[in-house]
């Protein structure tokens, strides 16, 4: 039988020798390879192609929810699993929309681990009970629902502190476009001035 291939990345050193041990005493999983840091575990993501890629969100520099976002950019087979201390519904939707097949926290067991692995395997969605009824009610409720990809990444980029020309530069537009989906974020989130979209973005923890 065809062990599941898995790759993990996390520069919590003591945390991921741990995973890793349990990865490589469970019989039908092999650990593919590991990295600390996005931009290492990008470049042996693509080189390996594991079926798995389980992905830590804070890592130096790429974070996960970016790495993500690149993993499905190319469309590889690669099914990413985000590992995280964040309970943080606002993080999940993060994770989410750039595209992971499923979320985890830290101090679940390995037997959970285990089964969202198989999860996502089957091309099904893993998160927890609790976190996908947290999820729900905050999808219900949240104003940032109202907008487009387009203006979602807008603001993601807007609290990663770049300006017009650099977001314009980045996506591929004007930085006039980049004014124009500005002032039209700005009026389906009810806010007034740039610093208040600033502290939006920051509080909602789009800078993830």
């Amino acid at each position: 039988m065809k062990k599941i291939t898995v790759f993990v990345a996390d520069d919590h050193k003591i945390f991921k020798q741990g995973l890793i041990s349990l990865i490589e005493s469970t019989p039908d999983l092999h650990l593919d390879g590991e990295a600390s840091d996005g931009e290492t575990a990008l470049r042996l993501i693509l080189e390996q192609s594991p079926d798995v890629a389980i992905l830590d969100i804070s890592m130096p520099m790429l974070n996960g929810i970016e790495l993500t976002r690149r993993l499905k950019q190319r469309q590889l087979p690669c099914k990413v699993l985000m590992l995280s201390m964040h309970y943080d519904v606002r993080v999940v939707e993060r994770a989410l929309s750039a595209g992971a097949d499923g979320y985890i926290v830290k101090d679940a067991a390995f037997e959970e681990l285990a089964l969202a692995i198989n999860s996502v395997l089957r091309k099904k969605r893993f998160l927890n009970s609790q976190i996908q009824q947290e999820l729900d009610v905050y999808k219900a409720n949240s104003p940032e629902q109202q907008l487009t990809e387009r203006e979602k990444e807008i603001v993601r980029l807007i609290a990663n502190g770049y300006s017009n020309k650099e977001i314009g530069e980045r996506l591929y537009i004007s930085h006039k476009t980049v004014d124009a989906h500005r002032v039209k974020i700005m009026r389906k989130l009810n806010l007034h001035k740039s610093v208040e979209l600033a502290r939006y973005a920051y509080d909602e923890k789009l800078d993830i």
